[in-house]
This record gives structure tokens, C-alpha cells and sequence, in this order.
């Protein structure tokens, strides 16, 4: 991956066997991007995508080279989910997924461990979702409202709590 600066935006190109992307993804001041010398495919997670029954069933090539390292990669992946760089990753037409989600719903896939991200949140943020009912919330509502709904400020702070919940999973 190439990284080149253009006034305010951060271009990233990826090639991959004479395929070439181009995305813009953050102005600098939004960019919390910081590169992995040691899987220096988590520099693509902007880029990843997850299986989907229909359309991807075993996910995009990003997706395919991160969950190759299995547990090697984990901490490294848990390290991301502070990352708030800005993806093109749309949810519910409401929000764009930032790095850090995408690192996070990738976790299970990469782990030998079973990490249930469902049970991690209702622990970790039980005061914030007394009301939610564990089982039948929707995930996407359940994370909107800790990662997405909140100030700036009280998202990152739930981050932060996640980030520190899963490092001691």
C-alpha cells in the first residue's frame, strides 16, 4: 500500500495483481491511521469486507490475508479498535463503519478463541444497555448506540472501554 498527501485528504492505493484502488478516507485531521510494521495488512482494514452469505461468501482478499494469521494477529487487530479513521463501509444508510469496527467484527473470524462481541458489550457497557434485551437487540442498534450516537468524546471513551474489555479476554 502507497500513501500519498494531496492538501488535506490521505490517498491510500492499494495493488493487488494489477488491480489498483483508490480511496479517499479522511481529511488529516480525522486520520487516526498509524502503520503495522508487523502485519502490514491491517493497513488495508479500511478495505476489508466481511463473508456475506450471497454476495461474499468467504469475504474480499483483505479480509482473506488477516484471518491467515489466526491468534498472531489479534492483539495487533484489539490495537485497532482505537483507530478511528473514517471508512467508506455504510451501515443501515445511517453511518460509515470506522477502521476500529471493522478490526472488531473481524476478531472472531481471526481468533481460535470464541469471542462473542455481543456478550462483551452487555458486560462492559451493562449500565448503558440495562434497557436493551441481550438477546433480542439488534446488534447494529446496540453498537449505534454506544460507538455512533453519543458526542465525539463519549464515543471515543466507549472505544477506549472496549479496548480494554477485550484485552483482558
Amino acid at each position: 500500500m502507497k500513501e500519498e498527501k494531496l492538501d488535506n485528504i490521505v490517498i491510500f492505493k492499494i495493488s493487488s495483481q494489477s488491480k489498483e484502488f483508490i480511496s479517499p478516507i479522511a481529511s488529516k485531521k480525522e486520520c487516526h491511521h498509524k502503520t503495522n510494521n508487523k502485519f502490514p495488512i491491517l493497513d488495508s482494514l479500511a478495505f476489508a469486507r466481511l463473508p456475506e452469505e450471497n454476495y461474499l461468501p468467504k469475504g474480499n482478499d483483505v479480509f482473506q490475508k488477516i484471518i491467515k494469521h489466526k491468534d498472531s494477529i489479534v492483539p495487533d487487530l484489539v490495537e485497532k479498535l482505537l483507530d478511528t479513521t473514517p471508512t467508506n463501509l455504510r451501515i443501515s444508510d445511517s453511518y460509515n463503519y470506522k477502521v476500529a469496527d471493522i478490526s472488531l467484527l473481524i476478531l472472531p473470524y481471526a481468533s481460535s478463541k470464541n469471542i462473542d462481541i455481543r456478550k462483551i458489550l452487555f458486560k462492559e457497557f451493562k449500565n448503558e444497555l440495562q434497557y436493551k434485551d441481550e438477546e433480542y437487540s439488534l446488534f447494529e442498534q446496540v453498537y449505534y448506540e454506544l460507538f455512533f450516537s453519543n458526542s465525539n468524546d463519549v464515543n471515543y471513551k466507549n472505544r477506549i472501554r472496549l479496548h480494554k474489555a477485550l484485552k483482558k479476554e
